[in-house]
């Protein structure tokens, strides 16, 4: 027998907004991300969520899936500024790159970042 069928159900206090801005942080147990709207110097922030791990990871891909999807209907990459890019990696100092845990994350996002570059 499968897993019962969830409703969704919008409710009274339901809203929609705009971000063009989000920010990103983590805790052992949850992904917080803060929306907002650049507003000339400024980011208007407006919003907080925050997910489980698990749903964090659900998200990531469902996320590339739409991307990916709308690029195809259209028939172009999403184009993306250079200066909103992931940035070069720092250099390490020797007493980081003598860290197991920072070495791991420096490679991890150096992987990461080659793979998105190569998508646009």
């Amino acid at each position: 027998m499968g897993e019962p069928q969830v409703g969704f159900i919008r409710t009274a206090d339901y809203r929609e907004t705009y971000a063009n801005s989000i920010i990103l942080e983590q805790t052992a147990w949850d992904l917080k991300m803060t929306f907002g709207m650049l507003d000339g110097a400024a980011v208007n922030q407006n919003l907080g969520i925050s997910i489980p791990w698990p749903q964090a990871k659900l998200m990531l891909f469902w996320l590339r899936l739409q991307v990916e999807s709308a690029e195809a209907t259209v028939g172009v990459k999403i184009p993306l500024r250079s200066d909103i890019l992931p940035p070069e990696p720092s250099v390490l100092t020797p007493e980081q790159e003598a860290d197991p845990t920072i070495r791991r994350f420096q490679d991890l996002y150096v992987k990461l970042r080659e793979e998105f570059l190569k998508t646009i």
